[in-house]
């Protein structure tokens, strides 16, 4: 029995969030300089006296209306809080007109006890299984074809399960007794993905989710508001705590011989699924590369890509200025060698990442046609048009003329005005406008846009003889 042993690492294109299932709000962070610190509550209550802590506690148990900022304000502890930053992020806490401070509620990213942000391997293994998936399914296209049709599209509502009983046929050496649901002999087993190394919280940003219409579509559909208005896409107030844009991230990957395959081969599963990507959906989108590139130049242009191999910050990113000309600083010139013979592929991993890069419909319908009526049919079962018929009889009608059926929903007031009549994803247009979906996922730090969970992939073996 051989076992290769290789260093997968990750460098982050794109902001990559891995949530934990916890959201930090606005009793959790306070205004500092330019910045928002995250509040180690353990700390902060240390330095405070009984009739203090009182006032804290009744703050955190009563007080729904207040933020972190105003009690600090409020009580002048800001000092106080200075000392007891867990950690802080790039991010700026506004002011709305009428004075308040503009809070959010964030997506935590997982952090390992020791409160240092990581990436689980089950996240990368899971990206790597779906590639496989996919480059099986491409391989024997008749034979999956055959399987989805027989047991997967009957209920469309069971359509979310399908990829599940696809992986049996590709994976599963042996069919389990039938009787046991437990029982699974999955040849994935013999492929082994460590957590990756722990990182240093100043590689977390909080980043703000933003959905990019595709070049068909012109978005009409928004209200007009002049220069408020945002026709290429939605910018949505859903924020996520992520890993930045340059980031650094190191695996160890096991391969057992008994696997199958070897690295080449699930190199060549990656860069096929990131090409069946490029084809099928991002290329539906305008400038995604240049803006992407302009992002990469401004963090090139304020940090080194070199990773420390000694020091107080050994195997974290170096915090220099690269060199003109180079993504190095003096120190690191050595690594841009080491980095430019490496092999890498694209892929994309943990939350807020398009449908496209969870799922195999690309490997199974090499027919645009049929890819684009499946997917657009499993995404309007999950995310129904629902309207108010007697306010947006129009709309109906429009809908039920594409194919769809509308869900019917009962419209409200608040006060005098109309709150909400309509809730449309508008997946009953994805085949009009060529592409399903019709958004791309992205985040969007301080004024530059990225694609979620972007990330250039470098595979090293390692030489245990050396």
């Amino acid at each position: 029995m051989v076992t290769k042993t290789y260093k997968l690492t990750l460098t982050t294109l794109g902001p990559v969030h891995i949530g934990n299932g916890n959201t930090i709000g606005k009793k959790d962070y306070f205004k500092s300089g330019d910045k928002i610190s995250v509040l180690n509550p353990a700390v902060f209550t240390a330095q405070l006296n009984d009739e203090q802590i009182g006032e804290y506690c009744e703050f955190l148990q009563n007080d729904s209306a207040t933020g972190l900022q105003e009690f600090l304000d409020k009580h002048q502890l800001n000092n106080l809080a200075a000392k007891a930053s867990a950690y802080q992020l790039d991010a700026s806490l506004a002011r709305a007109r009428r004075g308040t401070y503009q809070y959010f509620e964030v997506s935590e990213h997982i952090k390992d006890a020791y409160g240092c942000p990581y990436v689980p391997g089950s996240s990368l293994k899971g990206m790597l299984r779906t590639a496989l998936l996919a480059k099986t399914i491409s391989d024997e296209n008749n034979k999956f074809i055959k399987h989805y049709n027989s047991e997967m599209v009957v209920n469309r509502r069971e359509q979310k399960n399908a990829c599940k009983e696809l992986e049996k046929v590709a994976f599963w050496t042996e069919r389990p007794d039938p009787s046991d649901k437990k029982i699974v002999n999955d040849v994935l087993k013999y492929l082994f993905v460590a957590d990756s190394k722990p990182l240093h919280v100043s590689e977390l940003v909080f980043v703000k989710k933003y959905d990019k219409f595709a070049k068909t579509d012109d978005g009409k559909h928004k209200h007009d508001m002049g220069d408020l208005t945002d026709r290429k896409g939605n910018e949505l107030n859903i924020y996520r705590e992520c890993l930045r844009p340059g980031t650094k991230i190191e695996f160890i990957l096991s391969i057992d011989e008994r696997l199958g395959f070897d690295i080449d081969y699930l190199v060549a599963a990656l860069q096929e699924f990131q090409d069946t990507y490029d084809k099928c959906f991002s290329s539906h989108f305008d400038s995604v590369a240049a803006e992407e590139k302009g992002a990469a130049e401004d963090i090139a242009a304020n940090k080194c890509a070199g990773i420390a191999k000694s020091g107080p910050l050994v195997g974290h990113q170096c915090r220099k200025r690269p060199m003109a000309g180079s993504r190095f600083c003096e120190d690191h010139q050595d690594q841009e060698a080491e980095i430019s013979a490496r092999t890498e592929v694209i892929c994309h991993i943990g939350g807020g990442v398009d449908f496209v890069t969870k799922t195999v419909l690309g490997a199974l319908f090499k027919n645009d046609k049929k890819r684009l009526e499946e997917t657009s049919k499993i995404l309007y079962s999950q995310f129904p048009t629902k309207i108010d018929k007697n306010i947006y009889g129009g709309l109906w009608e429009i809908v039920t003329m594409t194919g769809f059926t509308p869900k019917y929903m009962q419209a409200y007031m608040r006060g005098e005005k109309l709150k909400k009549g309509k809730d449309d994803h508008r997946h009953w247009k994805d085949f009009q406008l060529g592409v399903s979906p019709h958004t791309l996922k992205m985040g969007k730090i301080a004024n530059s846009y990225y694609e979620m969970g972007k990330c250039a992939i470098a595979i090293e073996e390692i030489s245990y003889n050396d």
